[in-house]
């Protein structure tokens, strides 16, 4: 598969940035097809991934989908997430969900006041994403799948069985 990732970083750091991402690339062999560099002017909304200007950086690469190349790509894109943040960026999160929540909140410091905002709009959370899940759901949203199916386990079993009869329902459930 081919995924874009973008990286938006403070115009005294792109320089560095540049040269720090190309020794993750390499360190990971990071199959890239392109990369391009676009300005960005100041965006004052919630959320913003350029409160002031900075440069994108914008990469395509390619991505293997078996379990090992999935490990391998989340690895060097924590690293090039934890440089961005390291040199004052941001990290746009559209395609991917793999920055962590931690390196998240460094990289995006108005998440608690949007998180306070969409709980007022949304207190149900109704419009969810796995994006909203990850990143912006109170930690003590109950989860109310789980609650379920902790009573119910052997009978959701046997619910796939019966549903899915074409394959085999244990490594689904």
């Amino acid at each position: 598969a081919e995924w874009l990732q973008e990286y938006f970083v403070p115009r005294e750091e792109i320089a560095s940035f540049l040269k720090d991402l190309g020794e993750i690339f390499k360190e990971h062999q990071v199959p890239l097809i392109n990369a391009t560099i676009r300005y960005v002017p100041a965006k004052d909304t919630p959320l913003s991934y350029a409160p002031e200007e900075r440069f994108a950086v914008v990469i395509c690469y390619n991505q293997k989908l078996n379990p090992q190349a999935i490990r391998d790509t989340k690895r060097w894109q924590r690293k090039a997430h934890q440089l961005t943040v390291e040199k004052g960026g941001s990290i746009y999160l559209a395609y991917q969900n793999s920055i962590q929540p931690d390196v998240f909140k460094r990289s995006y410091p108005q998440m608690d006041a949007f998180k306070t905002f969409k709980s007022k709009l949304d207190p149900n959370h109704v419009l969810s994403s796995g994006f909203s899940e990850k990143y912006l759901t109170q930690d003590d949203r109950p989860n109310y799948v789980a609650e379920i199916l902790q009573d119910l386990k052997q009978e959701f079993l046997g619910f796939l069985s019966h549903v899915l009869f074409r394959v085999d329902a244990k490594p689904l459930y």
